[in-house]
């Protein structure tokens, strides 16, 4: 497993421009790819992994680098899940090695949801959406319960007195802090409470039974 790891690590190397020793150049650097995130299948089988996907600086607007998705198997097959401008972010298998849930904004998304995807076939779909972006989630043992962080919808207050003229930086003052929600997975009628936000949340985990 460790060289299937190194694999996906270094698959990048392979169509790089040091494949034929061309001199690097400050365009090429632009166009470097890298893995973001890595997430093991729990049998061994596979592993996900994000890939990163530079702007054209020339065509493109200003922003990160787009996130594809793939997923790479023990002999080094490497199949394409998602491609082209979307931004995928944190993955977890599911225990039957047979889903993979990940963040993502899609070019149809206003802000970053939680995506379940079949890893035999079939497209994602968004199981989690939230008014402003997701920027974590933990799912519990039995995968019915899922945890995630965040800010509360965006006050448009600040962005309108910023198109004003008001638009000081006042150290931390700007920041927002992050509170935390949980939904249960198998009942989409039940409502997505939030649980906590006495206090800026970095991450959560569920408590191991």
């Amino acid at each position: 497993m460790k060289r299937l790891v190194s694999f996906v690590i270094l698959l990048l190397f392979c169509s790089s421009s040091w494949a034929d020793k061309t001199p690097l150049s400050l365009h090429d650097l632009t166009k470097v790819r890298q893995v973001i995130s890595v997430a093991m299948s729990p049998d061994g089988e596979n592993i996900a992994f994000t890939l990163s996907k530079p702007r054209d600086v020339f065509e493109d607007g200003d922003g990160e680098s787009w996130r594809e998705l793939y997923v790479v198997d023990r002999r080094g097959n490497i199949r394409p899940f998602i491609t082209g401008t979307n931004a995928i972010g944190q993955l977890k298998w599911s225990n039957d090695n047979k889903r993979l849930w990940f963040l993502a904004k899609r070019p149809n998304d206003t802000y970053v949801g939680i995506y379940l995807m079949p890893t035999d076939g079939g497209e994602a779909r968004r199981v989690v959406s939230h008014e402003h972006d997701i920027l974590g989630f933990s799912i519990d043992e039995a995968q019915q319960k899922i945890l995630f962080w965040g800010t509360d919808k965006q006050d448009n207050t600040r962005q309108n007195l910023k198109q004003k003229g008001f638009n000081a930086e006042v150290y931390e003052e700007s920041i927002k802090p992050n509170a935390l929600w949980m939904v249960d997975f198998d009942s989409a009628s039940q409502p997505i409470r939030k649980i906590y936000d006495k206090a800026h949340v970095i991450r959560a985990d569920f408590q191991p039974t």
